[in-house]
């Protein structure tokens, strides 16, 4: 992601019913809800989905690339990386 275009408050939280964002690669706006049964995640394992955004808006979520207007391009200066760990 372009740090550049992050703004505070920065917010790690879980999915909920209603979330929407366009990531990178695809034409149009969708639902969280959906990108998720595309990826075949179980309705169990939802609830603690995480993701990720900037003054409100989804910027990234587990498994998908960054929303759009937040994706890193050639005019990026500097980058954020999203990696998880195992505990």
């Amino acid at each position: 992601m372009d740090r550049d275009l992050l703004r505070s408050p920065l917010v790690l939280r879980n999915w909920r019913p209603g979330d929407s964002f366009q990531p990178l690669g695809r034409q149009h706006i969708l639902k969280l809800k959906q990108l998720l049964r595309e990826k075949r995640v179980a309705v169990r394992d939802r609830s603690g989905w995480p993701v990720l955004t900037s003054a409100g808006a989804l910027v990234w979520t587990r498994g998908c690339p960054a929303a759009v207007r937040f994706a890193a391009s050639k005019s990026t200066r500097t980058g954020v990386l999203i990696a998880e760990e195992e505990m």
